[in-house]
């Protein structure tokens, strides 16, 4: 997963975040923790993402603070179309449902790579009794 993850981010320089997604980025890879410094892969992902402009849609944020990312609130189609249009690499959606979701309806989104990480909403889904996955108990999640 890691070389493929490479090869996508050598040729994307455009991330589209919704809120949810935005917030749990921004609060990890600018400050990758001391534990995954010694990962070639984690340090070059967090320098990617820092170098990446980060396109970040959502109604209720005000402001985004992570380096190269601005914020969009309405109009999405309009400046999705422009963004499509101008000079520079790949745009990629990292996470985010329902952006998804609502670039498919509209017809912007071009080609579809979909990644299954392995994890599970537990308690989402409320099958935490005896639950073992990946190596993890009820206890680890």
């Amino acid at each position: 997963m890691q070389s493929y993850a490479t090869d996508v981010h050598s040729t994307v320089d455009t991330v589209l975040y919704g809120r949810v997604t935005y917030q749990m980025m921004a609060g990890f890879w600018p400050n990758l923790p001391e534990s995954l410094l010694e990962s070639k892969y984690h340090v070059e992902q967090a320098r990617w993402l820092e170098k990446a402009t980060k396109i970040v849609f959502s109604q209720s944020l005000e402001m985004v603070e992570w380096k190269n990312s601005r914020l969009i609130k309405e109009n999405i189609p309009e400046d999705i179309s422009t963004l499509k249009q101008q000079p520079g690499n790949d745009i990629i959606i990292i996470g985010s449902g329902r952006v998804s979701h609502y670039l498919m309806q509209k017809g912007l989104i071009d080609e579809y790579r979909i990644n299954v990480n392995p994890v599970v909403h537990v308690l989402k889904w409320g099958i935490y009794e005896d639950l073992v996955f990946y190596g993890m108990v009820k206890s680890d999640i």
